[in-house]
């Protein structure tokens, strides 16, 4: 009993040393109605989906401790579909790092299932089943003021766009851009389980480097007789806020993000201006230069160059100006590729197998007593990864857009988004020809419902 009492009271002892916070959302999402206009095939109507939801804009679960010197988090998806019992078995291997042939990868694991395909899930690790799943951990420590320290899930952000929070280019090419494996990333420099050092020597100035070689990894390996040791994830980045030094409402920032020997490296200079969450004007422009040793070609065939080289610009940008209770966002980052030259095989990299291409998303709000209006629009909107490619012999990669009005809105402590989607797809064939190409169309009433506490 002696034991017992004392065992309580040393945790009631450190749990006064530590500030604890938890947090859990529970979020609902699926189509009230909805249907497709196809050539060649029956239109499909349909009355109530209610889709198997990732949790991922916002964490399930969110639990955090910490101190004046040290602290630990834990945040957690999950995927619902009815309580399911998880059946899969594993068919790959959790990264949890950049992906050094693809690009930006993070917790990405293979799942099978029974009478199921095989699904890879960019940015978690879950099967088709109800899953819990630990998206990030980590501990920090801070033995002085200016000197933090974070071993775990470690990531680092400069520039990013607000209207669709994840997707800023890269810079890869398109085919890797369509795909979750290289087109997205809003880290600037390391991102992945590891180690970072963030530091803040004078008042305005932060410097972030770290490694993020991924769990289970060496991040430097010297092999007997090799050329070159070989180097997992890195990078590093600095930020310089002009508001202490000039009374500037102005960011600028470098950063640097290395996957490693003979592997994928982005190199960022941008600046911001403005503050996003407050009426005015705020504007965001960062540029990625994007070096790689491959390109996955239009033709879906990787085209190997010689050695690591320029191969994609990223003009990553954000724009927004608020008035009262009006907001009007938009974001049209252009990624410039086709700059390698020539591949190994002396083919000529050009629009036919590495064309440039673009993004775009626009919204506008209007808050009323008790509710949000809002229009909404976009080339890659909600998680339509459609880019818009400059290359005229491929017209059917053009124009395809989705326009989404709603309202926004809660009853007690539920919040609900409720509108009216409408989808102009990319062109394809019609039935029996491949000269003639149509665009499909599709139309629902999509639908959220989120509890925080």
């Amino acid at each position: 009993m002696k034991k017992i009492v004392m065992g309580a009271a040393a945790l009631l002892c450190a749990a006064s040393m530590f500030a604890v916070d938890f947090a859990a959302t529970v979020k609902m999402a699926g189509d009230i109605a909805g249907g497709a206009v196809t050539e060649g095939t029956s239109d499909a109507t349909y009355i109530w989906k209610l889709n198997s939801n990732d949790q991922k804009d916002g964490d399930a679960l969110k639990l955090s401790v910490s101190g004046d010197q040290a602290g630990a988090s834990f945040q957690f998806w999950y995927k619902y579909t009815a309580g399911a019992a998880p059946t899969a078995a594993t068919t790959g291997a959790l990264v949890n790092e950049w992906d050094n042939t693809s690009g930006y990868k993070k917790d990405t694991l293979s799942y099978k299932t029974s009478g199921s395909e095989t699904i890879t899930h960019y940015d978690t690790a879950i099967t088709t089943n109800s899953m819990l799943q630990a998206r990030s951990t980590s501990i920090w420590v801070k033995p002085i003021d200016q000197l933090k320290i974070t071993i775990g899930d470690v990531s680092c952000g400069t520039f990013s766009n607000k209207l669709d929070y994840y997707k800023d280019p890269a810079g890869n090419s398109y085919n890797a851009a369509i795909g979750w494996n290289g087109g997205y990333s809003s880290y600037a420099s390391v991102e992945g389980a590891g180690i970072a050092a963030e530091l803040t020597p004078i008042e305005g100035l932060t410097v972030v480097a770290g490694i993020a070689a991924g769990c289970d990894t060496n991040f430097i390996t010297f092999v007997e007789n090799a050329s070159k040791a070989t180097v997992k994830a890195y990078g590093a980045s600095v930020m310089y806020n002009l508001s202490a030094a000039a009374g500037i409402p102005m960011n600028i920032g470098v950063s640097w993000r290395d996957a490693g020997t003979d592997a994928d490296k982005v190199l960022a200079v941008g600046a911001d201006y403005g503050n996003a969450y407050a009426d005015g004007f705020y504007g965001m422009i960062n540029g990625r230069f994007f070096f790689s040793k491959a390109i996955k070609s239009y033709g879906w065939s990787d085209i190997t160059l010689a050695d690591v080289k320029l191969t994609g610009i990223s003009i990553d940008n954000f724009f927004q100006y608020k008035a009262g209770a009006m907001t009007i966002a938009l974001r049209a980052p252009v990624v410039i590729r086709g700059l390698a030259g020539k591949a190994a095989d002396g083919t000529t990299i050009d629009a036919s197998n590495d064309p440039s291409y673009m993004y775009w998303s626009a919204k506008f709000s209007y808050a009323l007593d008790g509710l949000t209006v809002y229009v909404a629009a976009g080339s890659d909107y909600d998680d339509s990864n459609n880019a818009w490619v400059f290359w005229k012999e491929r017209p059917e990669n053009t124009f395809n857009v989705t326009i989404h009005p709603g309202v926004t809105f809660n009853v007690g402590a539920c919040a609900f988004d409720i509108g009216a989607r409408f989808d102009i797809k990319d062109a394809v064939n019609k039935p029996g020809s491949t000269t003639e190409w149509y665009r499909p169309f599709a139309w629902s009433i999509p639908f959220t419902a989120t509890i925080g506490f």
